[in-house]
């Protein structure tokens, strides 16, 4: 599986005490479940986390094709109030494993293995 699709973040999720993920089908005007929100909220921090990490154009390809299955999947979508406050906080209190899964990612790119793992 290529590295810069959301299962190699996904897989790193197994490990870590995060709640349940479920990474929505492709699509609009969806209703998610909490898990599908989690999923939308959590991805959202790691991306913003891998944007801090980018280092020039070779890295845009892999950032780019993340950003468009996020905005696929995630940009317009029904969720419960419960649900999103929810993830919310689970978001704030979940940072430090949300960063390390992005960390994850990144990792994973050309130029970034010694930087980025030297890091956890």
């Amino acid at each position: 599986m290529p590295f810069w699709l959301p299962e190699t973040s996904a897989a790193a999720t197994v490990t870590a005490p995060l709640g349940a993920e479920t990474v929505p089908q492709i699509g609009t005007a969806q209703r998610l479940a909490l898990e599908g929100v989690r999923y939308c909220h959590y991805q959202r921090e790691r991306l913003y986390f891998i944007k801090k990490w980018l280092k020039g154009a070779d890295d845009a390809p892999a950032y780019n094709l993340l950003i468009v299955d996020y905005n696929s999947r995630c940009s317009d979508y029904f969720y419960k109030d419960e649900d999103l406050k929810l993830v919310e906080v689970e978001v704030k209190a979940k940072h430090d494993l949300l960063e390390a899964d992005a960390r994850r990612v990144v990792s994973a790119w050309p130029g970034h293995q010694s930087e980025i793992s030297s890091k956890d």
